[in-house]
């Protein structure tokens, strides 16, 4: 068998420039069972794993198919989660959102129980990360589409966190079940308009998971329904898109509710979340 620098290499040659030269590194990573990008440098005198099989998926990385489907592996917040075409690769600006989840949860709940739900979980990611964190909370995930709760009750039992997973439309089936609701997360469909998306997206990744009627179509049925799922105070972190500051500015504005919110940015500096916290 050839050496792995030297697969490696060739690999690098035969690289469409349109495909990440990370996407190349991940797939010799994962091709060779290594933890990271560290054990691959370390290993490049070894031979090649699975030569075979690495040289199959590299003609499907080449096509423009995303890496993370390809190895059925996706890290998030320094942990592993299967992913598939049934649901979307998590991106870092849903683990910003985590993060600041995070912070907002140590200074308020460290050790004291709370509830929380994750709206359109997908692969279940921000879910089953809070719930590995925060041993002390009751965690839900909700999605409308079945094969999504599929892999995300895969990955729940993967990391052995107890995350109660629901089918059906956003708060819907939570107001049936009469469930009340400290914090409220969620990553929606939030894109208007499907001609914005990179074509590698489109063409692979689950487009129930990002296309919504003028963008925010799931920010309004949340809040329609909210009213429904928390006492006395409720916190409501979401990620939304770039350009919907405006709209939903006004949108928050109007509610029936003590509110309070603000925006933040991701790390490119575009207008990535929305805060709010209401109170009746």
């Amino acid at each position: 068998m050839a050496k792995i620098r030297d697969v490696y290499e060739q690999a690098r040659k035969e690289l469409n420039p349109n495909i990440s030269a990370a996407s190349l590194r991940l797939l010799m990573v994962e091709t060779n069972n290594f933890k990271n990008y560290a054990d691959l440098d370390h290993n490049l005198e070894k031979e090649q794993q699975n030569e075979d099989i690495f040289w199959k998926m590299f003609a499907s990385l080449n096509k423009g198919v995303p890496v993370q489907y390809i190895v059925n592996n996706a890290n998030f917040l320094g942990e592993d989660f299967h992913v598939d075409s049934r649901v979307l690769i998590p991106r870092p600006e849903t683990e910003e959102l985590v993060e600041q989840v995070y912070r907002d949860l140590l200074f308020n709940y460290r050790d004291e129980p709370f509830t929380l739900v994750d709206l359109g979980t997908g692969s279940g990611v921000i879910a089953i990360s809070i719930a590995k964190r925060f041993p002390n909370a009751k965690v839900y995930a909700v999605d409308i589409d079945y094969d999504a709760l599929k892999v995300a009750r895969f990955n729940a039992r993967r990391h052995e966190v107890d995350v109660q997973f629901l089918i059906g439309d956003m708060l819907k089936p939570l107001i049936q079940q009469g469930v009340k609701f400290d914090y409220i997360i969620s990553n929606p469909p939030y894109i208007g308009n499907l001609e914005e998306i990179e074509e590698n997206v489109f063409k692979y990744e689950p487009l129930i998971a990002l296309e919504a009627k003028e963008g925010t179509e799931f920010y309004e049925k949340i809040f329609a329904d909210v009213n429904e799922v928390f006492d006395e105070q409720v916190k409501i972190y979401f990620e939304i898109g770039y350009d919907q500051k405006k709209k939903l500015t006004k949108f928050v504005e109007k509610l029936p509710f003590q509110t309070k919110f603000n925006f933040s940015r991701d790390l490119q500096g575009k207008d990535r979340y929305l805060f709010v916290s209401l109170k009746k």
